[in-house]
Parts: structure tokens; C-alpha cells; sequence
């Protein structure tokens, strides 16, 4: 067990370095290059297979220094915090199969609407990597939620949690935008909606140590991705000579939020039962 999981920590960095790697290569390719690998709101069709192929190569083209730092960072942040996660709970088939979710699937869940957007607000040229990080910081209040549920005996569902932390982003994300009367009603709305669960779960502790572990985790986490927020929906979305695709961020945070777990669900009721067959052929 020692073996293989010290085998798939390895794999798991290797993986993400080369993911630095490509998004540090794509950078310095002439202007031409990117624009070929980059979507085009323009002349692109979702009728034709090159703008799907391109849903996938535009996560690797970036057109300033300062996004391709900001992607790199919260790529770096936001994978290996959750990978941590996942160790933590001996969840790490759980991450892979994220990991495959989040690059083969978020691309092709946020391209096209992302198509349809830019093209309606006559942009030209569409690359980044953030979709994918907003996938990873989406991802962390579920695998969050099941690590307090399983070790720290923290009696709140996953799906309430998530909830939770999806009313906070958007909280912060009213704020950040001056919304004043949507934050400060989300605000109220998202302090009632989880007070009584967590006035009760956190009364269940019989030990002070295992209660503080889990305050000052949750409080780490929910830190960590309002920092990530804060930095995905800047105030200022015109920047220079491009736009930072706020929807698009959002709905990759709501991918990861929700499809990931009830798809999660899914396979796991199928492996349940596969097992439960193969149990009773052994009878």
C-alpha cells in the first residue's frame, strides 16, 4: 500500500510539472502560432472539429506574463492542495478521476458556451488556463466534505457544505463587483443556511482537539479558495488588450461543484454493484 501510494504522489507530480511545463513553452510561441491554437470567436464553428480541438489546446496559450503567473499559481495551489486532500482520506482514485473530469470533460462543458459568449461580444481570440483551476478550487469543498465526514466525525453532508461554500464565493464575488445589496443579502442568507448544521455538528465533538482540527480546517480551505476567488474575478475584467472571462471561471467552479459528484455518485453506485455481483458468484 506504502509502495503504491508513494507511486501515484510521484506520478501525481510529474504530471503537474508537465502541465507547468506546456503552459511555460505555449508563452513565448509566435503571436501567429497562438492564434491558430487559440479559439476564434469569429470564424470558428461549433460544427467544425477544429474549434473543438481547440477548446482543449487554448488552455495552453496565454498573450501576457501576468495571466500566465496567475494560472500557474492557482493550478500549483489548487492540485496539490487537493491532491493532499484525497492522500488525507485514502481518496486518491477519487482524484483521478477528477483529474480526468477536469481535462477531458470542462473543456468541452465550457467551451461552447464560452464560444457562444465571446462571440456575441465580438472577441476575438480566447485562451487561458483558468478554466481548469476554477475546476480544482470548485472541487475542494467536496473532497473537503468528505474528509471531515469520514476523519475528523464531521457530521455535516457533502452536498450542504458545497452548498455553503458556493453561496460564500459568490458573496465574495458580489462584493468584489460593489453589489452591495446582493452580497450583503447573500451574506445573511449563507450565515443562516449553515449555522444550525454546524452549531450541531461541532456540539457532537467529545474531543476538544478533533473540534479545533476541523475549525481550523475548514477555516484554511474556505481562506485559501476566497484568496483564489479574489484573484480569478478581478474588478477591473477589461485588462489592456484583453478580457478575463469571469463566466467562464464561474461555471467551471459550478462543474466541479456539482456534476463532478453526482457523476462521482453515479460510478460509485456501478462499482457497488459490480462488487455485490462478483461477491455473489464467490458464494
Amino acid at each position: 500500500m506504502g509502495e503504491g501510494i508513494r507511486m501515484m504522489r510521484e506520478g501525481t507530480v510529474r504530471f503537474a510539472c508537465a502541465v507547468g511545463v506546456l503552459l511555460l513553452l505555449g508563452y513565448p510561441l509566435p503571436e501567429g502560432v497562438k492564434h491558430v491554437l487559440s479559439i476564434n470567436y469569429q470564424t470558428d464553428s461549433l460544427f467544425r472539429l477544429t474549434a473543438w480541438l481547440r477548446f482543449y489546446t487554448s488552455l495552453f496559450v496565454h498573450y501576457s506574463p501576468r495571466h500566465l503567473a496567475g494560472n500557474l499559481l492557482i493550478f500549483g495551489v489548487s492540485f496539490f492542495l487537493l491532491f493532499k486532500v484525497a492522500e488525507m482520506n485514502d481518496d486518491l482514485p477519487r482524484f483521478r478521476r477528477f483529474v480526468l473530469f477536469a481535462f477531458c470533460f470542462v473543456p468541452l462543458f465550457i467551451g461552447p458556451i464560452n464560444f457562444i459568449l465571446g462571440r456575441v461580444l465580438n472577441f476575438f481570440y480566447g485562451g487561458g488556463f483558468s478554466s481548469i483551476d476554477m475546476a480544482f478550487v470548485g472541487a475542494l469543498p467536496y473532497f473537503t466534505a468528505r474528509l471531515l465526514n469520514q476523519r475528523f466525525k464531521f457530521r455535516v453532508r457533502p452536498g450542504m457544505l458545497t452548498l455553503g461554500f458556493l453561496l460564500m464565493f459568490t458573496t465574495v464575488i458580489a462584493f468584489i463587483y460593489s453589489l452591495t445589496l446582493l452580497w450583503i443579502a447573500l451574506l445573511i442568507s449563507t450565515l443562516a443556511f449553515l449555522f444550525d448544521p454546524l452549531r450541531q455538528a461541532f456540539n457532537e465533538y467529545t474531543e476538544s482537539s478533533l473540534k479545533q482540527k476541523a475549525i481550523l480546517y475548514l477555516l484554511g480551505v474556505l481562506l485559501i479558495n476566497i484568496t483564489i476567488i479574489i484573484e480569478a474575478f478581478p474588478r477591473e475584467i477589461f485588462q489592456r488588450s484583453s478580457v478575463v472571462d469571469v463566466s467562464s471561471h464561474y461555471m467551471s467552479l459550478l462543474a466541479a461543484m456539482y456534476l463532478f459528484p453526482w457523476l462521482d455518485g453515479v460510478l460509485g453506485e456501478k462499482d457497488n454493484k459490480t462488487e455485490g455481483k462478483v461477491q455473489v458468484v464467490r458464494t
